[in-house]
């Protein structure tokens, strides 16, 4: 079994770490940067959500994996959502958001500043090898993309691979509404709630969130 980590907007795969280290799963893992994030100094044409699908599946093809599982948090499970349409075996996704409908794109992109990161700017910085400058216009590129590759009830439809959705009751950026679309527009999927957890990724118990996941894959087997 193969285990694919997808991290968020201006996020890298360092942010996993703390959390893999606590993992007691029997599976390989793969341990992601997006094109121009964290360490991955490759670059691609366009920065949409369809070409950091086909990134991960060129990774994927690439390295022969067979029998894999994604889980992607908040971006991450949103690229991994238009990668299941293919072959997935399974997903798990953590904090994504699936409403972008009306002004949401633009008032996400408008939060996208280099002010509004002035209190973790050091910390980014030195997660990141692309300037945050950058890095911003990056996200806001990949977010704007949403407008052309939204999850409607006709790409869900097509997803056959199991799928569990973990979302903290304090994350703000998601309604609950949005977990029961994902329910009723896709055949094999559920929902879990954190409790006490909010979007934010590092603010989430990197315990509390491995725990959950070795529960998952220990009642699989």
């Amino acid at each position: 079994m193969n285990l694919i980590f997808l991290h968020g907007a201006l996020g890298c795969k360092k942010h996993w770490n703390s959390i893999i280290e606590l993992l007691d799963i029997d599976a390989k893992i793969h341990n992601l940067d997006f094109p121009s994030h964290g360490d991955n100094v490759d670059i691609i044409k366009e920065y949409t959500i369809d070409s950091l699908a086909n990134y991960v599946d060129n990774y994927i093809q690439t390295n022969k994996l067979t029998d894999c599982i994604i889980i992607g948090y908040s971006l991450g499970g949103y690229v991994a959502l238009y990668l299941a349409q293919t072959y997935l075996k399974e997903l798990i996704i953590l904090a994504t958001k699936l409403d972008w409908e009306g002004p949401i794109i633009q008032n996400e992109c408008e939060k996208l500043t280099i002010q509004n990161f002035q209190p973790i700017l050091s910390k980014l910085q030195s997660e990141q090898n692309l300037e945050i400058e950058l890095l911003i216009k990056i996200s806001k590129e990949i977010i704007f993309s949403i407008h052309n590759f939204k999850l409607n009830e006709e790409l869900l439809n097509e997803i056959n691979c199991k799928i569990t959705a973990l979302i903290g009751d304090k994350d703000k950026m998601i309604h609950i509404d949005e977990m029961e679309f994902l329910v009723n527009n896709t055949p094999s999927s559920k929902v879990k709630i954190l409790e006490g957890k909010p979007h934010l990724l590092h603010k989430m118990d990197a315990q509390y969130l491995s725990f959950k996941l070795n529960h998952l894959f220990f009642k699989r087997n």
